[in-house]
């Protein structure tokens, strides 16, 4: 009950834009995806849809006598496990405990009187971020003084703990390199350690060359076998001596792939700029010093099909990327590996172009929906986008939305069959028949084929 000196101000029409949060941005009176707020199978008209890990900090000021919500996981992905807070002034208000999809909305009511500032948090169990579709249903406030505003967290101070290396040469990343038969190699040696430095290699197979100035290993091997090669990294600090396997044979990823991937900055608005940048960053970070050296390109790249390409109905860019093998060259001269995403389905998890179609002219004929579960389309084509991979000098196939094992398996064969090596890695519910990962939890993960 509110008196007359009181007022109803609802969470969804305050300025939303400094909630933070795993993915997307909040939305009011939708989803996180943009579809109706549904908890448990109920509708509600008002409220928010954010994305965990979410964090929102409302400032009171002391006018506040309730905030009143219903929590839960949105029916749009029916999945999901996540843990609702509430703080006020510091103090915890309220904690759901452990929530899942399709489980019921729980209700709060909560005394926030003479509080200056709330805090809702909803965080991921166990890290398991991938269905964090939280909403805050019929959120609302009963306001007798200031009106409520969301504001930016305060920032803490940057801190770097990890400790500066050293100056003498330390040579890190992979003992262990893998081509197949007469596939281009590219390994650049990661080493710490003041500049310049000079690399140098002993028992490199004859065709492989090695940039003594930037420690990049380039060539291509025709005949099967093994080759163990001495590489050192020296500068005026000293010298660094390493084994390294040179595996020329049926196995091209030996080792984790580590990297960086566009997802989780940037979403489906990725753009060629933000991977060339994400490119460099890696370089003059020194991540790249240390091993990492993949460079991935998540969903939003895709445009469309057509049959007046250089590969007929290869899935092409779309105006974001307009030059993408320059771009994979230019990432490729850092020393980096690229990678690239696709899905076996129509729709990618973001609505792009998938690796179907409905028709034979690869047009797509049912309409997206966000959160559905798109259809494998009738006509294929795993090895025009593999060629297509392929040319343009791709490392590396991110493979979404849980492929089946024939789904893996047919593009496998087609990434074999591109003439260039390329590592597939797929994404899929843990727990599916052919993930190897016995815990059945309900997140997703990648693993390297």
């Amino acid at each position: 009950m509110i008196d007359s000196t009181e007022q109803i101000v609802w969470l969804d029409d305050l300025d939303l834009s400094p909630i933070l949060q795993g993915w997307e941005s909040a939305k009011a009176r939708l989803s996180v995806y943009g579809t109706p707020l549904r908890i448990g199978g109920h509708d509600f008209a008002r409220g928010v849809g954010t994305h965990t890990v979410s964090y929102t900090l409302v400032k009171l000021a002391g006018g506040s006598r309730r905030f009143v919500a219903w929590v839960g996981v949105d029916d749009i992905v029916g999945l999901g496990r996540m843990v609702f807070q509430v703080r006020g002034d510091g103090r915890l208000l309220f904690d759901s405990g452990v929530m899942v999809g399709g489980q019921a909305a729980l209700p709060l009511d909560l005394d926030v009187t003479g509080m200056d500032a709330l805090e809702l948090f909803v965080d991921a169990v166990d890290d398991m971020t991938h269905h964090g579709h939280a909403d805050w249903a019929d959120a609302h406030f009963v306001v007798s003084g200031e009106v409520p505003r969301i504001i930016p967290r305060p920032r803490e101070e940057a801190v770097i703990l990890t400790p500066s290396p050293a100056p003498a040469p330390r040579i890190h990343g992979a003992r262990v390199i893998g081509a197949r038969p007469g596939a281009p190699l590219l390994y650049s040696i990661a080493a710490t350690g003041a500049r310049p430095m000079h690399y140098s290699a002993e028992g490199l197979p004859d065709d492989l060359v090695l940039d003594t100035a930037t420690g990049l290993i380039t060539g291509t091997v025709a005949i099967p076998g093994s080759w163990h090669v001495t590489v050192r990294a020296t500068n005026v600090h000293g010298t660094d001596t390493v084994a390294l396997s040179v595996i020329i044979g049926d196995e091209i990823c030996l080792t984790p792939p580590l990297g960086w991937n566009s997802w989780n900055a940037f979403g489906p608005t990725v753009s060629a700029e933000d991977v060339r940048r994400a490119a460099h960053v890696l370089v003059d970070s020194g991540l790249a010093q240390v091993g990492y050296t993949y460079v991935c390109i998540d969903d939003g790249w895709q445009g469309v099909r057509s049959a007046d390409t250089d590969i007929p109905y290869a899935l092409q860019a779309n105006e974001k990327f307009p030059d993408m093998r320059g771009l994979v060259d230019e990432i490729h001269a850092l020393g980096l590996k690229v990678g690239i995403y696709s899905v076996p389905h129509v729709h990618s998890c973001a609505g792009f172009t998938g690796g179907s179609a409905d028709t034979a002219d690869g047009q797509i004929v049912s309409e997206f929906q966000h959160g559905s579960n798109s259809h494998r389309g009738a006509y294929h084509y795993e090895y025009e986008d593999a060629k297509q991979y392929a040319a343009w000098g791709f490392d590396y196939l991110k493979y979404d939305a849980g492929p089946s094992n024939e789904e893996l398996r047919e593009m496998r064969e087609a990434l074999d069959a591109s003439g260039r090596d390329i590592v597939l890695s797929y994404s899929a519910k843990v727990g599916f028949a052919h993930n190897p990962n016995p815990s059945g939890s309900d997140n997703h993960a990648a693993y390297p084929l």
